[in-house]
């Protein structure tokens, strides 16, 4: 399941507004990919 997200994130062109994708540095701290359904931004 996370092959496919990360798949997807770097194939498919996202507009939901709520899916946002985190900086490099989030995404190395979290350690997931699936953090950036999740994304807030503020």
């Amino acid at each position: 399941a996370v092959k496919n997200e990360i798949h997807r994130q770097n194939t498919k062109l996202e507009l939901i507004a709520s899916e946002n994708f985190v900086s490099l540095s989030v995404l190395e701290a979290v350690g997931s990919p699936l953090t950036n359904k999740y994304a807030e931004g503020y």
